[in-house]
């Protein structure tokens, strides 16, 4: 069995405010957020790999390797506050 990506939930129900796809020797970070000026400069001045954004799911697509999650605990978690406050509860 194939896992294209990991989801989130609550009370069974999917939230997938944000998806992280397992790859190997990374794994691709996918808030759904809008893209703006300001998310942008925040992932350009920390030097995290980020991808192209997908306009078609909005989400920001960020490569993720095992330093980058200690390295980048904050900008993470403030990206997941951020694509949870815009979405459904």
């Amino acid at each position: 069995m194939r896992i294209f990506y990991i989801g989130l939930a609550k009370d069974g129900v999917p939230n997938n405010f944000v998806v992280f796809r397992p790859k190997k020797g990374y794994l691709r970070f996918e808030p759904r957020l809008e893209s703006s000026d300001e998310v942008q400069k925040l992932l350009d001045d920390s030097g995290i790999d980020v991808m192209e954004y997908d306009a078609r799911w909005g989400r920001y697509r960020i490569r993720l390797e095992k330093k980058d999650v200690a390295n980048h605990e904050k900008l993470i978690r403030d990206l997941m506050k951020r694509a949870y406050g815009g979405a459904e509860e």
